[in-house]
């Protein structure tokens, strides 16, 4: 049949199933090929089987392997070499490229993963670095014109008009009038103007035209959307002076320039959705709405509650804290009152080893200077004895000779004497009785008579008591 169809002339008109059957041999007959290709968006699939998209360049092409044919888990931007033939499918506008089951003992694999990442990503990442663009598209419109509605948009799209009649029925859905004014504006959304045109449109807006502008279409292969990967067009798109919002109907592959713009959505509808419900969680001419008072009050109501709560859990633990405050100083007292009674024995107890010491001081002074006042009135009298008794000394050298040990023995008992009359005065102390001590302890030590330690003493006394005589 194959064979009368390809042979047959131009005006003879074949059934459909004849039209498949010759396609489908046609396309069966084609031995497997090698090619590589960059991995494009989600890895999809069952269990058994995987489908992915390669595309190189403008060209995309479908690939169908089993699950154990990929060595590790794939992700997009991954350049990989795949050994398939085409396969064809009623239900797909293109041939699916199969990768049929690994021979045993073939060593070369059917899909293999090369090292280095495909060009496409390597340029998307180069343009994101450039601009500064986030690695997730926002999904939120609270970034636009947070002081008011979005009230006014400009809509760039294809000639489709169903993608627009999607936006609208989002954006009206349930609104008894139009409140928000939509400017159409066509454009080439794919092919080699689209970059030029859609850039183009974005820099002629001005904030005055629009609250935003949107750019919408209705889904397509890979490929298509290779046109919003490029750079002119994401530059366009961040120095656009409106906001730009993107959907793009696509959920599997996100490019950059959704990722540059204010907002990113899956479809139309679901943009227009978004901003007809922002819109509604806003101020309209400055007054809030019944719905946002009434939301509001419900919020300041819980959070009333919970400070309350937080109130009494505070209200217990500051009267926890007092208690324990209270505690603590009850012990701090008594601990200072034992450490006062404590301060006050040990003082007790160095006054009177103070004491003790000071009276064993006296009467050693008083020891000393007797004993030695004794000892010089021996010495002179037996000097007088003699002096006196000699024939050849005059009455003047007798009386010179005797006088000097009868003032050195004043001068031991007038010592003696003025010594314990410093011991008494105590003007020798310093602020610390040990220190005393230990001084008058070295001081009666050293001091070989009732002078030396009258002379120590006074010595400390002056350098105590600069002013005092």
């Amino acid at each position: 049949m194959e064979t009368r169809l390809g042979q047959s002339k131009t005006s003879t008109i074949h059934s459909l199933a004849q039209v498949r059957g010759f396609v489908a041999s046609h396309i069966s007959s084609t031995r497997m090929v090698q090619f590589r290709g960059e991995v494009i968006g989600k890895v999809r699939g069952t269990a058994d089987k995987r489908w992915l998209t390669l595309i190189d360049g403008g060209t995309a092409l479908e690939i169908e392997a089993p699950s154990h044919a990929f060595p590790s888990k794939l992700r997009e931007g991954q350049q990989l070499v795949v050994t398939a033939k085409p396969n064809f499918d009623v239900w797909r506008r293109n041939p699916v490229w199969k990768v049929s089951d690994p021979i045993a003992g073939d060593r070369q694999a059917a899909v293999q993963i090369l090292p280095e990442v495909g060009p496409l990503e390597l340029s998307r990442q180069k343009v994101a670095r450039e601009f500064g663009i986030r690695p997730k598209p926002i999904r939120n419109l609270e970034s636009i014109r947070p002081t008011g509605k979005i009230k006014n948009v400009v809509v760039i799209c294809g000639q489709d008009a169903q993608v627009l009649a999607d936006f609208k029925r989002g954006l009206h859905e349930s609104d008894r009038e139009h409140r928000v004014s939509v400017m159409a504006v066509e454009a080439h959304i794919q092919g080699t103007r689209a970059v030029d045109d859609i850039s183009s449109r974005l820099k002629n807006l001005k904030p005055s035209d629009a609250d935003a502008v949107i750019i919408i279409r209705g889904g397509g292969s890979y490929a298509d959307f290779a046109v919003f990967d490029e750079r002119d067009l994401i530059e366009a798109v961040v120095r656009c002076q409106v906001p730009v919002i993107t959907a793009l109907g696509h959920s599997e592959h996100i490019p950059v320039a959704a990722r540059a713009a204010s907002a990113n959505f899956t479809v139309p509808h679901d943009a227009g959705a978004s901003i007809r419900k922002e819109n509604s969680k806003r101020y309209f001419d400055g007054q809030p709405s019944y719905a946002n008072l009434k939301n509001e009050n419900q919020r300041l109501n819980a959070v009333e509650k919970t400070l309350r709560a937080q109130a009494r859990t505070n209200e217990r633990l500051l009267d926890s804290l007092k208690r324990d405050l209270d505690l603590e100083r009850i012990k701090h007292a008594k601990s200072q009152e034992q450490c006062i009674v404590a301060q006050k024995a040990a003082s007790e107890v160095h006054q009177q080893s103070y004491r003790d010491y000071l009276t064993i001081a006296l009467q050693s002074v008083r020891l000393k200077s007797l004993s030695n006042g004794l000892w010089w009135c021996l010495w002179t009298t037996l000097v007088a004895i003699l002096t006196f008794s000699s024939a050849s000394l005059s009455v003047g050298s007798a009386v010179m000779i005797t006088v000097f040990p009868a003032l050195w023995m004043l001068l031991t008992f007038t010592g003696g004497y003025r010594g314990r009359k410093i011991i008494e005065s105590q003007a020798w102390r310093t602020s610390s009785i040990g220190e005393d001590l230990r001084w008058l302890r070295k001081s009666l030590q050293g001091a070989s008579s009732p002078r030396d330690l009258r002379w120590v003493l006074k010595r400390r006394t002056d350098i105590e008591n600069p002013g005092s005589k």
